[in-house]
């Protein structure tokens, strides 16, 4: 048939998605320019429907082979079928689905728009566009064909409404969105068909990609200043701490320290930090929980560790110094550290072997001929030995190394206070007070100097500087309780002497309460109440004393037996 040639030259088949049906029209046989002609007109018509409402493709016709030829029927498709009008919007009563027309005789059509075999191509072309775009709103449904199908409904519509259709730019709703007027080309451009873009949604897009582009960049911007903001804070604390602590500078370091994010000072080098400014304060409990917290942050970590073996030493726990001293030495990195063979130093020291603490520390400056901190710990090793001379030549030679290492000049005031050169243990003393203005225990033992040389003036200001700095220290309370008694013994007046008494009862008392295990403060607080006339309170005191420390009784017993005659000066034992 020559609808199939047709088809075959390039016209897409309609397909009705309602019933699974091909629509087709009859339409006369043309020359091959006319073909050609009605091949574009149709095709132009299909790209305005489809640009338009997104539709599948429009029509496609089945044409006799002679002009003016009956057509010849195929089945039930003789007759024309009717058109897609579902997809008009404006269209109330438009279905979404059509059916096929009843068969009518030959030559005969049941609408006038329907071109006959009688028509020539250019008059078929008009009236099809005329059927496919011109129906009616109302409609009727014909009758039944031959074959039992149900007819579907022609519809009509003006001119006027075939020139809307075919403008794409007038289609204002969806295909399939209820009836509504036609609104003019100037309307806002949210109301724009589907596929259309206008020039002010084109703007207003690329403006939204600019201002979103513009914005990514800002937050970026924004990011990468807040994490510098960030950087610079962290550094800038940290660099305060270690200023602080090379001024020694204890209370400044700390305040630094603990201005940092959590996330920064919960780590090992900070608390490592921490430690090291409570201990140069002197405050070992502090720095004991700091350094351990260090250890349990980085278990690796060796730089530290000698500062919380001394803390450990000064506390006297000689279990965990041991357990640490073995943990460290575990580790391969730990034979090779001087700060590791310090540890083992300390412990052997706390356990009175003083030759085996000092080949230790010999170890560790084989290891490190900078570590200072060996020479100071060898200088204490050889002075516990009776060995001032090695003492103090280690102690200077760690001077050498550091010369703002306090603790070699301690070390060497202490051993100059000895051997009871107060002049050169006042100067020592003095120095290393001058480097670090926040350790109790060097006001302490300048106090002490004082005292030996009479000046107790002077003394008692260091003292109380020093009782200030720490005021749950013992030695310092003990210390001005010493010199309370020296000032009351130089006092020619009798109420100044009981003054003076009164005060380093009072010291000591407080000692006492810190320290009750103490025989040597236990006497102190007896010979004091035996020079006010309180006999009772002195002999429950030597007898307390006695209890505390038998084996060293010899004292406290010629205390007791002349208990009852005239004060005499009774020495520390």
């Amino acid at each position: 048939m020559a609808s199939s040639s047709l088809q075959q030259g390039g016209f897409a088949d309609s397909w009705n998605g309602a019933t699974g049906r091909q629509v087709a029209f009859d339409t006369p046989e043309c020359d091959e320019e006319e073909e050609n002609g009605l091949r574009f007109e149709a095709k132009s018509l299909q790209g305005a429907f489809d640009s338009s409402h997104r539709a599948p493709k429009a029509l496609t016709f089945d044409t006799p082979s002679v002009a003016g030829e009956t057509p010849t029927p195929q089945g039930t498709r003789s007759a024309p079928r009717s058109v897609v009008a579902s997809q008009q919007p404006y269209l109330s009563n438009a279905p979404h689905s059509y059916q096929r027309t009843p068969a009518s005789a030959p030559g005969s059509h049941p609408h006038p728009n329907v071109p006959s075999s009688s028509q020539t191509p250019t008059s078929a072309l008009a009236s099809t566009r005329q059927l496919m775009f011109d129906v009616d709103s109302q409609g009727s449904e014909a009758p039944p064909d031959s074959s039992g199908e149900k007819p579907c409904k022609l519809y009509k519509v003006s001119e006027a409404s075939e020139k809307d259709s075919m403008s794409s730019s007038d289609i204002r709703s969806s295909p399939f969105s209820s009836a509504a007027p036609a609104e003019p080309k100037h309307s806002s451009h949210k109301h724009a068909g589907i596929g259309e873009t206008t020039g002010q949604e084109a703007n207003n897009s690329n403006d939204v990609h600019s201002h979103h582009t513009n914005d990514t960049s800002s937050n970026s911007n924004n990011a990468s200043s807040s994490v510098e903001e960030a950087v610079r804070s962290v550094l800038g604390l940290l660099g305060r701490a270690y200023l602080f602590l090379a001024l020694h500078q204890g209370e400044g370091a700390l305040a630094a320290l603990h201005a940092l994010p959590p996330k920064h000072f919960m780590t090992g080098s900070a608390q490592h930090l921490v430690g090291r400014a409570h201990f140069e304060k002197a405050q070992y409990s502090a720095a004991k929980s700091a350094l351990e917290t260090m250890q349990k942050l980085d278990p690796y970590r060796m730089s530290g560790l000698e500062l919380l073996s001394t803390c450990l030493w000064q506390l006297n726990l000689q279990v965990e110094l041991c357990y640490l001293a073995q943990k460290v030495t575990a580790f391969a990195e730990g034979r090779t550290s001087p700060e590791a063979w310090c540890v083992v130093g300390n412990c052997l020291s706390l356990q009175k072997e003083h030759e085996a603490a000092l080949k230790t520390f010999q170890r560790a400056l084989a290891i490190d001929p900078t570590f200072t901190y060996a020479y100071t710990l060898s200088g204490y090793e050889f002075v516990a030995n009776e060995d001032f001379e090695k003492g103090v030549a280690l102690f200077r030679q760690a001077i050498a190394t550091n010369p703002r290492h306090f603790n070699a000049w301690y070390g060497l005031g202490s051993v100059y206070l000895r051997q009871e050169k107060y002049a050169l243990a006042e100067y020592h003393f003095a120095k290393a007070l001058s480097i670090n203005p926040q350790n109790p225990v060097l006001y302490c033992q300048l106090g002490n100097v004082l005292h030996k040389t009479h000046k107790f003036e002077a003394a008692l200001e260091m003292l109380a500087t020093a009782a200030r700095l720490a005021p749950t220290n013992p030695q310092v309370r003990y210390t001005r309780a010493e010199v309370m008694e020296s000032m009351a013994a130089a006092a020619s007046d009798p109420q100044e002497q009981r003054r003076y008494n009164g005060e380093a009862l009072a010291e000591l008392c407080l000692v006492f309460r810190m320290v009750p295990r103490e025989a040597q403060v236990a006497f102190r607080i007896g010979v004091v109440c035996k020079r006010l006339g309180r006999a009772s309170d002195a002999l429950r005191y030597f007898t307390l004393a006695y209890d505390l420390d038998p084996k060293d009784n010899n004292q406290i017993k010629a205390a007791l037996e002349r208990l009852d005659q005239p004060d005499l000066e009774e020495d520390s034992f």
